[in-house]
């Protein structure tokens, strides 16, 4: 069994990114099954995905967020499971619990940003990048985090707009216990615009068109 300060993952099959298709407002088992060498070690830590799974759903990915706390691998171990759409941080571990602040919150909608702009690294196998995006979601919630390089990460999630952003493929996991870390899964994506607007543009260009024609 291998030990590491820090676990994250962020990959299912193949090279793809998964989500768990768990339900927040219980808990369940996390089995954590074995790290992807594809991607190694940055800064001193490992930042490659690790696969596994929650109870009664399909194999998927997670990443950790806390740099602090050590996790080993292969493992099993019980969680809360959380969400960010609709907001349920009552068992987050950098959350006040039962109940959050906005700031907490906030942390969390940044992770969120971070592991979807980190997908395309992972499935092209960059170490560098991986590690520079885990890096800055650890900075997150732990501060004393080193700085290996990830300040301009930390700075494009802070200028996010979470009301541009759907979270609802996203998983916290925090385990019940003190003793391992807590993993997220999923990712914010743009909120696709509504049909009334796609339709509309096609409608404001023949506007345009027909105006030429009138000049002309």
């Amino acid at each position: 069994m291998k030990r590491f300060f820090c676990i994250m993952a962020i990959i299912a099959c193949s090279l793809g990114i998964g989500f768990s298709s768990a339900f927040a407002g219980y808990t369940s088992d996390l089995t954590l099954q074995g790290v992807n060498t594809m991607v190694g070690t940055y800064g001193g830590y490992y930042v490659g995905p690790i696969q596994g799974n929650i109870t009664g759903s399909a194999q998927t990915g997670f990443i950790c967020n806390d740099y602090i706390t050590p996790t080993s691998v292969p493992n099993n171990f019980q969680v809360y499971v959380g969400t960010l759409s609709p907001v349920d941080l009552s068992h987050a571990k950098f959350a006040t619990n039962p109940s959050y602040t906005p700031e907490q919150l906030f942390k969390y909608q940044e992770a969120a940003w971070l592991l979807g702009q980190m997908k395309p690294f992972v499935a092209a196998h960059d170490t560098t990048n991986v590690g520079l995006i885990q890096f800055a979601i650890w900075s997150i919630f732990n501060p004393s985090t080193p700085d290996k390089g990830q300040g301009s990460w930390l700075t494009a999630a802070s200028q996010i707009n979470p009301n541009n952003l759907d979270f609802s493929s996203v998983r916290i996991y925090s385990a019940t216990n003190t003793a391992n870390q807590e993993f997220m899964s999923g990712s914010a994506s743009p909120v696709p615009l509504p049909p009334s607007v796609l339709l509309l543009a096609p409608g404001l260009l023949g506007l345009v068109v027909l105006r030429k024609r009138f000049h002309m």
